[in-house]
């Protein structure tokens, strides 16, 4: 009910992937396809369309839409070098499958020794991918 109520308030895309999500582990096929829909209606590209950074994490997370995702974090890259574009694009090397690449991103990414929750996860799945282990610090 949360979810619908926020949904009905705007096409939230981290809101509609959540109710994806919660159709689709309770067996309502129907409802999470329209979910869906809605989720790639909110999130196509159209000219002038901003760049939302949790959008793309959250297509990667589910591995969808990896190459294209990988190329926007690209291209926001040259735009902006902050730990959290460098994230995203460590990230998306990772779910792209070049663990190498990531890594070089990932360290980056955690030049500042930001303690976010999120890097954290992120650096981890990057790390254990390669065998290694996350230095602390």
């Amino acid at each position: 009910r949360w979810g619908e109520r926020a949904r009905a308030a705007g096409l939230y895309p981290e809101c509609l992937l959540l109710l994806t999500n919660a159709y689709e582990s309770t067996g309502d096929t129907a409802a999470a396809r329209h979910s869906r829909l809605a989720f790639d209606v909110a999130t196509a590209d159209s000219d002038g369309a901003p760049f939302h950074r949790a959008w793309s994490l959250l297509l990667l997370d589910r591995g969808e839409r990896v190459d294209e995702e990988l190329a926007r974090a690209e291209s926001a890259l040259r735009d902006r070098r902050d730990i959290y574009a460098y994230d995203l694009y460590a990230w998306a090397l990772h779910k792209a499958g070049r663990r190498d690449d990531a890594a070089v991103a990932l360290a980056q990414a955690r030049r500042l020794g930001s303690r976010d929750p999120l890097l954290l996860a992120h650096a981890e799945a990057i790390e254990a991918a390669r065998g290694t282990r996350v230095a602390q610090r």
